[in-house]
């Protein structure tokens, strides 16, 4: 199980998922390709069924939902499923 305090600094991108979940599988297939350009970012895969707590503690109520961190801090999200290029744009504005 995961923690709070497991979260490591710098850029961290999570993706809350479900293994039933279809959107969330495209979405985290989608997400390993285009994180090869964002080699200083941190991903964390968390299953919801797992990592109940650990989900709670972030609102996470529907799936999929990528939350952004910087050093701890949420400076970003997105909810349910998302094209390849949506998923650029964003981590384009929340990490640069």
């Amino acid at each position: 199980m995961l923690r709070t305090m497991e979260i490591p600094n710098g850029k961290v991108l999570i993706e809350f998922y479900s293994p039933r979940c279809k959107s969330c599988q495209d979405v985290q297939r989608i997400l390993e390709d285009i994180l090869k350009d964002f080699g200083d970012v941190k991903f964390i895969k968390v299953n919801v069924f797992e990592n109940r707590e650990f989900a709670k503690s972030f609102n996470v109520i529907a799936l999929p939902v990528i939350v952004a961190l910087k050093d701890g801090v949420e400076i970003g999200r997105l909810k349910g499923a998302k094209s390849k290029s949506e998923m650029l744009e964003f981590l384009r504005e929340v990490f640069g």
